[in-house]
Parts: C-alpha cells; sequence; structure tokens
C-alpha cells in the first residue's frame, strides 16, 4: 500500500538498440473498478528507485482538494498580428517560467518572431 491506497508494481529488463533499462509498472487501485499506473523506464538496475519520491507521494484528494483543481486543457490559437511570444505565454495557465514553458511546447527559441496565421498551443484552464 501507498498512502493506504493498494498498490502494486512489476519491473522487467529490456534489451534495447541503446542497452539495457528497466521497465517498470506501478499500479494504485482506488476502487473496484478504478486503477491509475506510472510506467517509467531507467538504466538497468535502477528500477523504480529515481521515481520513488513521486511513487510514494500518490495520496487521495479530500473533497475540499478536489473542489480546487483547475483543470489545464491545450487550447490551438491562430496568432494574429501584433502577438509575441512574451504575449501568449502570459495567457498559459502557469505562474511561473510562462515564456519557457510556451517556447519548449511549440519547439520555438523564446526570441523567436511569429507570423500571423501561425498555430501555435496554450496551455489555459478548462471548465469543470
Amino acid at each position: 500500500t501507498v498512502n493506504g491506497i493498494p498498490a502494486a508494481y512489476s519491473t522487467a529488463r529490456v534489451n534495447t538498440q541503446n542497452g539495457a533499462v528497466d521497465l517498470s509498472v506501478f499500479a494504485y487501485e482506488f476502487s473496484n473498478d478504478r486503477a491509475y499506473h506510472f510506467a517509467t523506464i531507467t538504466r538497468a538496475g535502477q528500477g523504480l528507485q529515481p521515481f520513488s519520491s513521486m511513487i510514494g507521494s500518490l495520496q487521495r484528494l479530500s473533497a475540499q482538494q478536489a473542489a480546487a483543481v483547475r483543470p489545464r486543457v491545450i487550447d490551438i490559437y491562430t496568432v494574429r498580428s501584433g502577438d509575441t511570444i512574451q504575449s501568449l505565454a502570459r495567457r498559459m495557465a502557469y505562474d511561473n517560467y510562462q515564456v519557457e514553458r510556451f517556447a519548449s511546447l511549440n519547439g520555438l527559441a523564446t526570441n523567436q518572431q511569429l507570423r500571423a496565421g501561425q498555430k501555435v498551443k496554450l496551455i489555459v484552464y478548462g471548465r469543470r
């Protein structure tokens, strides 16, 4: 169990073109009909160890915590004249690293010019 949640995992050694790796699956049973899992790939011999803090941090949310969750969604936006990476990044549903997140999401350099008509992705708050 992890934080009172039934859990199980398995790790298998897999040979790839780049050498051996450990493929692990860690599953949590939230109810009889609902489970969540993480699949990880690490260097051979590491198993789940690099992800132990993530795996051990999963916990059930209280009703109050769940009510406060604001889902994020990807919005496709058509660039207009005058839009810049900085101006569009301010629309991102994050308080930090907005420009870096926007540029990474769209495969752009942070100082790159946008052109009108170009399609970009924005992470914005969705509806509940």
